[in-house]
């Protein structure tokens, strides 16, 4: 019998915005900071996963930390979340590339570096391979009027 992840792998991503923009009544803008669970799960481990991965960091300090393998991590990945460690962290670094696309004007250089995704040749390869497209393409896709500026990173 197969037994259904413990944890949805959307508990591993922590978006990165800080402030969301608001209007008063007189139409002026203002700055609410925004406040996000650093603790998704409760389980330590994938917490601090989910800290590293989220902030476009690699999966390894945490292996420091815990004293754990590749192998190891991977593992309770696939038995807690369903999903193998490598697809985990391409899935949260192509989500947080897609909110540093969607709601900023960042050049790909700095939404790749951003988002882990090491550079912009990289963005472009996981672009295509995943989403079939640019990353320009992409922002153009996600975009919505009055996006940028919407959060505050």
């Amino acid at each position: 019998m197969t037994q259904k992840p413990q944890f949805s792998p959307e508990a591993m991503y922590i978006p990165p915005m800080k402030a969301v923009r608001r209007f008063d009544e007189d139409g002026a803008a203002h700055y609410e900071a925004l406040t996000y669970s650093d603790k998704p799960t409760g389980v330590e481990i994938l917490d601090a996963l989910a800290r590293a991965l989220s902030a476009g960091k690699s999966f390894k300090p945490v292996l420091q930390v815990y004293g754990i393998t590749v192998e190891e991590l991977s593992t309770l990945c696939s038995l807690l979340l369903g999903k193998k460690l490598a697809d985990l962290e391409r899935e949260v670094h192509l989500r947080l590339a897609d909110d540093l696309l969607r709601y900023t004007n960042l050049l790909q250089e700095e939404v790749a570096q951003r988002s882990g995704l090491i550079n912009r040749q990289q963005l472009a390869y996981m672009y295509r391979r995943w989403y079939k497209c640019t990353p320009d393409e992409r922002r153009r896709q996600l975009r919505r009027p009055r996006d940028v500026g919407r959060y505050r990173f």
